[in-house]
């Protein structure tokens, strides 16, 4: 009877190896990663702009390496862009991801340029979108698997069946680039994992001793029961299990990418002040450390100075300048709330109750902070200051845990200094969006707006770290929620929510 088992899990485990290596390209008996032409590479973006004289000539230098030949969205990380290589390398994303991926326009900005959000999530009820539902049939390990990851509360949309939102904006001051740049690593990032994720699974490993000889199995087993006797007579002592070692490589794991997309819209904005960037790179007439955008004043006395801080431009706890001096100042407000037409174009996509969006998050730089409300003053009371602190100081943690980086995390008039009408109050106070955040990114002094490319693709990393965290927190909370809504029919699925819980537990400890 054991012969017979035996012969029956040999050809089971051979009929799914032999399956998987046929859908994924793979030679009979090959265990190893895909053919190259399985997975052709994406299509390449060409540098045709040349830094200014005040960049890093690292950034020059690698940028015009890439000239005229293709490049991987690796080696699209390891420099800067302009702004028409961002909008060409947004729409790159799109064509390579038309399931996770959509670009839309926010609005136009004073010199006609679009304010772009690359749109990422998972659609829903889509059955085409599901893991293993390719032309070819998956392979039995992989159904097994499905299924018990379909069962899960833990990365399921909202029951009313609108996807909650994380919108994220970059670069709302024009010469902070690393933050246009991170958050295009974030976006690549979260895609190739979803994809890879949703084309396939590496093979199940074959269990050791399904091989071995039938001596080998039998001293195998003596030792086992030896070993078994001994620790239950006292004399071996069960071993503590050992934390997981955080691997830099894979921040993010393809099911962990899959099933955010899957339980969130993700609205990224690299550019929320098109013309303020593309003034950082005029090397005739900008200034690669220009801040606001490049909007006149709609009333007041004449004046040579333009621009509009768009982050001081927000509808609450507004404070109008009538100094006519005060319009050349790198912080001028405007003279009136929302009067930047960045600013009213995030403010309108926020307030939409069609997007959802339950996060926010704008990242600057630099000082290395995740910061929350308020930043006009600390006397104001904050509601979720215990929740909002719980994921700053998860989220620096993590961050820590990657790179060795320090963080600091608290309310933004404690970090840094009272300031009036930003995007982080405003979320908070007007558009009700509880996890709200402002993040500093690197780094503390040393290059300051003139961070080297090659921090990028480590800020970008960061970025990842701290997103997921804040994702997989913002759905522990909204998971905890519905399980006191739901009768205990759903309990199975909730003690699943348990087991997913405790593997996130291990990972972040």
């Amino acid at each position: 009877m054991r012969l017979f088992t035996a012969l029956i899990a040999l050809t089971v485990l051979g009929a799914g190896r032999r399956q998987f290596n046929s859908d994924h390209g793979r030679s009979p008996g090959v265990l190893g990663p895909p053919l190259a032409s399985a997975a052709p590479a994406p299509a390449s973006v060409q540098t045709i702009f040349q830094a200014p004289k005040d960049n890093a000539e690292r950034n020059d230098q690698s940028r015009l390496a890439a000239k005229g030949k293709g490049k991987s969205n690796e080696q699209f990380h390891e420099a800067y862009h302009t702004y028409n290589e961002i909008e060409d390398y947004i729409t790159q994303l799109v064509s390579i991801y038309p399931q996770f991926a959509s670009v839309i326009s926010l609005g136009t900005t004073w010199e006609n340029r679009s304010i772009l959000a690359l749109q990422i999530s998972l659609p829903s009820d889509d059955g085409d979108n599901e893991p293993g539902s390719s032309e070819e049939p998956p392979s039995w390990w992989r159904e097994n698997l499905q299924a018990l990851l379909h069962r899960l509360s833990f990365y399921r949309p909202a029951d009313s069946g609108l996807k909650p939102g994380l919108m994220v904006v970059a670069g709302t001051h024009a010469r902070e680039w690393v933050s246009t740049a991170s958050s295009l690593y974030f976006a690549d990032k979260v895609l190739s994992l979803a994809q890879e994720y949703q084309t396939g699974l590496p093979p199940a490993p074959v269990p050791p001793h399904i091989s071995e000889s039938r001596a080998a199995m039998r001293s195998r087993k003596s030792k086992a029961k030896s070993h078994d006797q001994k620790r239950r007579r006292g004399r071996i002592h069960r071993r503590k299990p050992q934390k997981p070692k955080h691997d830099h490589a894979s921040l993010l794991t393809p099911m962990e990418a899959y099933y955010l997309l899957d339980a969130f819209t993700l609205t990224l904005v690299p550019l929320s002040n098109p013309d303020g960037y593309a003034y950082t790179w005029d090397k005739h007439k900008g200034n690669r450390l220009w801040k606001k955008n490049r909007q006149p004043a709609s009333s007041g006395e004449e004046t040579e100075c333009i621009g509009i801080d768009v982050n001081r431009n927000w509808d609450y706890a507004f404070v109008p300048s009538s100094d006519p001096a005060a319009r050349c100042s790198e912080s001028f407000a405007g003279s009136e709330a929302l009067e930047a037409l960045e600013t009213r174009a995030l403010s309108n996509f926020l307030l939409d109750e069609g997007n959802n969006v339950k996060a926010f998050v704008d990242l600057h730089s630099y000082g290395q902070h995740v910061m929350y409300p308020f930043a006009t003053s600390c006397q104001e009371a904050l509601p979720d200051e215990e929740d909002l602190a719980e994921v700053a100081l998860g989220s620096a943690k993590a961050l820590r845990e990657l790179h060795k980086s320090s963080f600091t995390t608290g309310r933004i008039c404690d970090l840094l200094f009272s300031s009036w009408s930003n995007s982080i109050d405003w979320s908070y106070a007007v558009a009700k969006i509880k996890w709200s955040f402002a993040v500093e990114l690197r780094d503390v002094g040393t290059y300051g707006f003139l961070l080297p490319a090659q921090q990028i693709v480590p800020t970008g990393e960061e970025l990842v770290s701290m997103l997921a965290y804040l994702l997989h927190f913002i759905e522990k909370v909204r998971s905890r929620k519905r399980s006191f809504d739901r009768s205990c029919a759903d309990c199975e699925a909730d003690r699943n929510y348990a087991y997913m819980h405790l593997y996130y537990m291990q990972k972040e400890n």
